[in-house]
């Protein structure tokens, strides 16, 4: 049996299901998938590291076809001996709904330490992905050195007024705020650069900005108005006729005043 048959005789399955029993079978899928990870000596359950997994298969079947998956919490996320890269930084966001999929965002914390200031700058790559219902939708590559210079240009310029924010504030007596910077696909598709891109279910290799743009824009999904259930409109229709019959009263009331004045 291939994976897609597998999926849809489990998604049918699901589906058949009461409200009560999805979420008593959502337990036991959770534990198959933490076993799942162990085989691989993997946490997929751990930060994300399931988001992290599904783009790493990707990129491997590629682009870099010898990246291995730190197994790390801390430090690099990723490396590849035969292209000489040290440091591959995987980063991802997950969305659920229809906005401009190039505002998804992707963030670096920890910036008002030092030292976790100069890894954000030391990356030989970047991975990009946009989840939707927690399934990857677009993959965003820099790989070449000039985008990967790109990119690491547009952080450390964020991370000079992040700083200055956050030590006002502490000069203040306030809390630091938030000790992240973020960027997002369209800060990052500013200017000229190569890209690999991953949408639709097709690789784009070697491709400009302008059209990564187009591409990802194109992903965006219209909104669709939520169609009121029966209930919904029997409790808005009571709520308008009250609202009325209040109204009347406070002008009957009105008139009966004035007629005894």
């Amino acid at each position: 049996m291939n994976y897609q048959t597998a999926f849809s005789a489990v998604q049918a399955i699901v589906n058949g299901l009461d409200d009560n029993a999805q979420l008593a079978l959502c337990s036991d899928l959770i534990s198959l998938v933490h076993g799942i990870g162990l085989k691989s000596n993997m946490k997929l359950l751990d930060n994300y590291n399931f988001r992290t997994n599904a783009m790493h298969q990707l990129v491997k079947s590629a682009i870099w076809d010898d990246v291995k998956l730190s197994l790390k919490r801390t430090g690099n996320d990723a490396s590849s001996v035969k292209y000489n890269l040290a440091d591959i930084e995987f980063k991802s966001f997950g969305d659920n709904d229809s906005k401009n999929p190039l505002k998804t965002s992707f963030m670096w914390d920890k910036q008002n330490d030092a030292t976790r200031r100069k890894e954000t700058l030391g990356s030989n790559a970047f991975v990009f992905g946009r989840f939707e219902m927690e399934k990857l939708a677009i993959l965003l590559v820099a790989k070449e050195p000039s985008t990967v210079n790109h990119i690491t240009n547009l952080l450390e310029a964020k991370q000079a007024p992040f700083l200055e924010k956050w030590q006002k504030n502490l000069a203040q007596n306030k809390r630091g705020g938030s000790d992240a910077i973020r960027l997002s696909f369209e800060e990052m598709l500013l200017g000229d650069a190569k890209w690999h891109l991953w949408v639709g279910g097709t690789w784009h290799k070697d491709l400009e900005s302008a059209n990564c743009i187009i591409l990802i824009q194109s992903q965006q999904k219209p909104k669709v108005k939520k169609e009121k259930t029966a209930e919904e409109k029997t409790a808005i229709a009571a709520k308008a006729k009250a609202t009325r019959e209040a109204k009347n009263q406070v002008s009957a009331n009105s008139s009966s005043t004035n007629s005894q004045g």
